[in-house]
């Protein structure tokens, strides 16, 4: 019999392809590059300009939980396709519209609304309906788009605003979405329920219960907490980590060469945890991976780190990092099966985004009072092990083969 990823391998490919060109993590990746630009054409500092994200988190935050109905209701395809156009759209908007700090926000509203389809939803349903055995590598392989993209946009950028503005930058990443588009379009189906899964290796299939289930079971409530203290930590950890490692007297290019192992980390993460999710039990899995980092950041609360310790914390937080998202949808399809699905995973996919924008002002004013990292990365281990804890409680797989 033919393995599934030897016959969905251009599904693979399409939401890789997608989840990389999409708002998941280009904004992220290459908003530090249009700080120098926007700061000395108009003066913002460098808190307004960041403030971007604020308001692009903000507002994708808003029609997450729509993405996510849309998905269920209309098919991941026809949401994406029209989301990656979105996201072609805000990009222009950022780059064309943007006279003031408030059009500026505007754009970034646009982005975070428009692009919201992008997000790991839509790709991670389809992905769920054409693999069942292989579900675990195919869903590290697709999600490891974003960390390709967080090692190639920044370079991609550069080279833009080497020879450019940063207004040219923009219209950059908007034609990024457009080719996108078009290779979503022909390589994107979505899957025949006939054809989708082995049907008698699992039960799972378009089987499940819906979010008003969900939420009554305490499943739901452990995945929406343990990913909100995990991302937390995670996503305050990240951003901080540059200054972190210059006020520890690294150099500005050490400390951006070792980050460089940050987006390798999140891809090797994709991948690792996709092998592992379809060969052991996923919590354990999840456990293992999301626990690692505890010991990241109690070296980065130290006040004295060697170069070797930077390293392996640099290495244990991107490997989380990109466990985080395949861990997320593989855990809501297992529990809940997939005929809900997409609304299922918004609501926990919005915990999560929701601590990874409270995050990182959060770890910056204890700087602010601490003077150091010290209590906060402290903090943030326990949130880790709490979090990851709190997976071994999810218990045996439901079987839902009698509900449609």
């Amino acid at each position: 019999m033919q393995s599934e990823l030897a016959r969905s391998w251009k599904t693979v490919v399409a939401c890789g392809v997608g989840v990389g060109a999409g708002t998941t993590g280009i904004p992220f990746y290459t908003l530090g590059l249009f700080v120098a630009p926007l700061e000395q054409q108009f003066g913002w500092s460098r808190t307004q300009v960041q403030g971007m994200f604020s308001v692009f988190a903000l507002a994708a935050l808003l029609v997450l939980p729509l993405i996510g109905w849309m998905t269920d209701r209309y098919g991941s395809r026809k949401v994406a396709l029209l989301a990656l156009l979105g996201t072609a759209v805000g990009y222009v908007c950022l780059g064309a519209l943007t006279q003031s700090l408030y059009s500026f926000y505007f754009g970034a509203a646009c982005l975070g609304i428009l692009g919201a389809g992008t997000s790991p939803i839509t790709w991670t349903k389809v992905i769920g309906g054409w693999f069942n055995k292989q579900r675990g590598i195919a869903l590290g392989l697709a999600l490891a788009g974003t960390g390709v993209a967080g090692f190639l946009a920044p370079k991609y950028v550069s080279i833009i605003l080497a020879g450019f503005d940063w207004r040219v930058a923009y219209l950059g990443l908007a034609i990024i979405s457009l080719v996108a588009f078009i290779l979503v379009y022909f390589f994107l189906a979505e899957p025949p329920i006939d054809e989708r899964q082995d049907q008698t290796s699992s039960p799972l299939t378009t089987n499940g219960i819906d979010l008003a289930s969900a939420a009554k079971a305490y499943r739901f409530w452990v995945l929406m907490v343990a990913f909100f203290l995990v991302s937390m930590a995670i996503g305050g950890t990240i951003p901080n980590l540059f200054p972190l490692l210059t006020g520890n007297g690294l150099s500005s290019a050490r400390a951006a060469s070792i980050l460089g192992l940050l987006g390798l980390s999140v891809i090797f993460g994709r991948l690792i945890a996709g092998v592992l999710l379809d060969r052991i039990w996923a919590p354990a899995v999840a456990a293992f991976m999301l626990i690692l980092p505890a010991l990241a950041a109690v070296i980065l609360s130290q006040a004295e780190i060697s170069n070797s310790q930077v390293v392996l914390a640099v290495v244990l937080v991107g490997v989380a990092a990109g466990a985080e998202f395949d861990l997320i949808a593989y855990l809501v399809s297992r529990y809940f099966g997939l005929a809900h699905y997409g609304k299922i995973y918004s609501m926990v996919y919005c915990s999560f985004f929701l601590a990874s924008g409270i995050a990182p002002p959060t770890f910056g004013y204890f700087y602010d009072v601490q003077g150091s990292y010290s209590i906060i990365m402290l903090c943030a281990a326990g949130l880790f092990i709490v979090g990851a804890l709190m997976l071994l409680s999810l218990g045996r797989y439901p079987d839902y083969s009698e509900i449609k």
